[in-house]
């Protein structure tokens, strides 16, 4: 579905398979696949902004059960692929990708294969590190009880890497009516593996994602999602 709305939408298409753990130790398919979506910019083709989100989901209490994944993460991805369509109609003068990644939920193996391939001697489709300007991660951003608002969750391991915090806290408090909160405490989602190999950029995640009930269960569906947050 993933790679067919990016193709619909004339983007550049891959879907890259990559390999790791996988948990439970009884499962038998450890392989998953990010799904990429490339708008070349107009004059600065190699210099590009990644916006990703994970489509993979969990259901904790019953590994083998339903894991419908709404909040985490139908949101974010639902995000993406809105920003896609958005964005197939603009002409920019840098590249966007858009990446779906798998296997977050087990040790964000996507994240990881393709931070490692952006620094490597041949990345996919010329997507190299040095050639990315910041990135944005998405995970769980439809709902809210009290706090309508969003965590940037970033590093201050570079002064780069602040500046994009800090611009995206500008942005967001210029743009949106959302409460922006921002954290260099940075954790377990797709975001890390590019924060750790110096990257610039940060996940959006919403204030309440802790006062999820539904967090990593069979019932994380539609119906408790708030779609015009």
């Amino acid at each position: 579905l993933i790679k067919k709305h990016f193709e619909s939408l004339g983007l550049e298409t891959y879907v890259v398979k990559f390999s790791g753990s996988c948990w439970p130790k009884r499962c038998t398919a450890p392989n998953g696949y990010n799904v990429i979506g490339i708008k070349r910019g107009q004059s600065r083709p190699s210099r590009f902004c990644l916006v990703g989100a994970h489509y993979d989901s969990i259901n904790e209490d019953s590994p083998c059960g339903q894991a419908p994944g709404a909040n985490d993460n139908g949101s974010g991805v639902a995000g993406v692929m809105e920003l896609a369509r958005v964005f197939s109609k603009v002409d920019t003068e840098a590249s966007i990708v858009f990446v779906a990644f798998s296997g977050e939920e087990q040790g964000m193996y996507g994240s990881k294969a393709l931070a490692k391939s952006m620094v490597s001697a041949k990345p996919l489709a010329n997507l190299k590190a040095s050639n990315l300007k910041s990135f944005m991660v998405m995970d769980m951003i439809a709902y809210y009880k009290e706090n309508y608002g969003v965590l940037v969750e970033a590093s201050n391991n570079s002064a780069k890497q602040k500046a994009a915090a800090a611009k995206l806290v500008r942005l967001g408090r210029t743009y949106t009516d959302l409460e922006i909160e921002k954290t260099f405490d940075y954790e377990g989602s797709d975001h890390r593996p590019f924060l750790d190999r110096g990257m610039a950029g940060a996940l959006l995640i919403e204030s309440d994602w802790g006062n999820y009930d539904y967090y990593h269960s069979a019932d994380d569906r539609m119906e408790y999602q708030d779609i015009p947050f």
